[in-house]
């Protein structure tokens, strides 16, 4: 009778065994990841900036997209320190801010390595460009993505980049006219 008990609790040990296994350890549900649609009607925006190859501080330029619910605008910068040299702003609206969230959800604009996201994106790629994709709410940015023209093999951005950063050059009506400019 003794061993017929030790018998059964020994099959039920390799039993909870292969249920641990095969279910996963009894790891959390991943949660749903939250949609950028749902952020339409507050005060977030979305950013892009395109940063040029690595040159000296007095050369160097990058170009910031940034939209929200109210206005889309373009702003030119000179140096690692961001300084402004022009900015070109647009009006928006909800309606069109929620298509635009939606386009770029569809393209994947949150799906990006968590684990390096806070990466540091500086001096990857340094004769080309790199794409720096932000979730702004308020002063904190609460995503930070890169990409890069020379290939995304340790870029964060797991989406598609390239749609991603022509959705944002359709939010500036007259982007091509004025990218020609001289940005001095």
């Amino acid at each position: 009778m003794r061993y017929l008990a030790g018998f059964i609790v020994f099959i039920a040990l390799i039993i909870f065994v292969f249920v641990l296994i095969f279910r996963g350890g009894g790891d959390p549900e991943p949660q749903p990841q939250a949609r950028l649609i749902d952020r339409a009607n507050t005060s977030t925006e979305v950013r892009m900036t395109e940063e040029f190859a690595i040159t000296a501080d007095q050369t160097h330029r990058q170009v910031v997209i940034t939209v929200g619910q109210n206005s889309a605008s373009l702003t030119f910068e000179r140096g690692y320190e961001g300084d402004v040299i022009r900015t070109q702003s647009y009006t928006n609206n909800p309606t069109a801010y929620a298509h635009f969230l939606r386009a770029l959800d569809i393209a994947g604009y949150t799906n990006g390595d968590d684990t390096e996201a806070n990466r540091d994106w500086r001096g990857y790629c340094p004769q080309g460009r790199r794409y720096i994709y932000e979730i702004v709410d308020g002063t904190e940015v609460s995503q930070r993505y890169w990409s890069t023209t020379c290939g995304n093999k340790f870029a964060t951005l797991k989406g598609q980049s390239n749609l991603i950063r022509q959705l944002f050059v359709q939010q500036i009506p007259d982007y091509n006219a004025l990218i020609r400019e001289p940005m001095n």
